[in-house]
């Protein structure tokens, strides 16, 4: 998705916003300020992009709402000065300090985290994933000292490493459903 704004009374500026979206992830926005003329790119935003009007004022200046994480945000930008301001009453301060301030002032807002405890059918499903594992561990040292030959014991040396992981990582996925049970 691309949105491009040219006003008449700046010639050689443009805004633009860009957005990519892949299966695997969310999408993610830019908002980039770029001079037309020659290609320079004057500012950089991550997860940003222009909503609504841009009005272009005086000299190389324009003002712009931008929506960052959760927020709408006024913007004015002076190009030649290469100067913002948030708030239309505040002092203009470097490009170089919008992304630092953006990230102060208005935070990513933060994720619910919403802890469910485990059903029965779940608990049960990681006991006997755990029972599993230590039985095949079982195995693999029986078959370890049973075998007379030295060739035959990487097996058991082999399967008491992979179940011996799989039992680990059942037992640690079944304190952590213990600990939600009691939230």
């Amino acid at each position: 998705m691309e949105r491009t704004a040219r006003g008449e009374s700046a010639p050689d500026e443009e805004a633009s916003s860009s957005a990519r979206a892949s299966s695997r992830s969310a999408p993610s926005y830019s908002l980039r300020l770029i001079r037309a003329a020659g290609g320079e790119e004057l500012l950089h935003l991550g997860n940003a992009y222009w909503a609504g009007q841009v009005e272009f004022g005086p000299g190389e200046s324009l003002a712009l709402v931008i929506h960052y994480w959760a927020h709408q945000i006024p913007l004015r930008v002076d190009f030649r000065s290469r100067t913002f301001q948030l708030a239309s009453e505040g002092p203009a301060e470097r490009f170089e300090a919008l992304a630092g301030r953006l990230h102060r002032q208005f935070p990513w807002p933060a994720r619910a985290v919403i802890y469910t405890p485990p059903t029965a059918r779940q608990l049960f499903i990681a006991v006997l994933e755990l029972v599993g594992c230590l039985l095949l561990c079982l195995a693999c040292a029986w078959v370890l000292l049973r075998e007379p030959a030295a060739k035959g014991r990487w097996k058991g040396w082999l399967g008491l490493l992979l179940f011996g992981c799989g039992a680990a990582f059942s037992l640690v996925d079944l304190v952590r459903m213990l600990r939600a049970r009691r939230r």
